[in-house]
């Protein structure tokens, strides 16, 4: 048995563009702000936590610094509306 053929718990999380939506109704404003990887981690990080999704805060940090920051913003757009 692969890897890829283990069952998790969790959704698997695809890019934006092969999501119909996002996991949750949150809406981040990332538009003229701090670029910063680390600003927009801290900033969706808030947004998800405020709408009472720590769990969820927490597995979008966790996805989110695995890999680049082109991941970082394509792993926001899989958990909230991005601006």
């Amino acid at each position: 048995m692969s890897q890829d053929d283990d069952a998790t718990d969790a959704a698997p999380l695809l890019p934006a563009p092969e999501r119909a939506a996002p996991l949750t109704e949150v809406t981040v404003q990332l538009t003229g702000t701090d670029g910063n990887a680390f600003a927009i981690l801290a900033k969706v990080r808030q947004a998800l936590t405020r709408a009472g999704h720590r769990d969820l805060a927490a597995r979008f940090l966790e996805e989110a610094t695995a890999d680049d920051y082109n991941h970082v913003l394509t792993t926001c757009c899989n958990f909230v509306h991005v601006r």
